[in-house]
């Protein structure tokens, strides 16, 4: 696992076009370097972190190896962010009232994945 200073290592779905624009949000919104973000398909991931969840969700692990997973993985994300002070009280606040989660599995369950093609079989 790539060692970083401070923050959060941010697993996404290097099939999915929605997970690739959130990565390069979080590149953007990120200045002081503390979220890398990788493509779970192709790096191994960290102990704690559930592959069949991750192909569902977003996933993360922090600094002190605690796994978020979904909206939980939004949330904790903006504090790392610049503009995160700005949008974290409106992700806690739709994580209270339940909306965000709801939301975000609708968008997980239907996001549409890029088949990949190996030795001329694609899935």
């Amino acid at each position: 696992m790539a060692v970083i200073k401070k923050g959060l290592i941010v697993f996404i779905d290097g099939r999915c076009s929605l997970c690739q624009n959130y990565k390069q949000l979080l590149i953007r919104l990120d200045n002081n370097d503390e979220i890398l973000v990788k493509d779970f398909r192709k790096d191994v991931l960290p102990q704690g972190i559930s592959l069949l969840k991750a192909e569902r969700q977003i996933a993360a692990i922090d600094q002190e190896g605690v796994v978020y997973y979904g909206f939980d993985t939004l949330v904790t994300a903006a504090k790392y962010l610049r503009w995160g002070w700005f949008v974290r009280p409106f992700l806690l606040f739709a994580r209270r009232i339940k909306i965000g989660p709801w939301l975000y599995k609708i968008i997980a369950r239907n996001r549409i994945l890029t088949p990949t093609c190996e030795t001329g079989e694609c899935r």
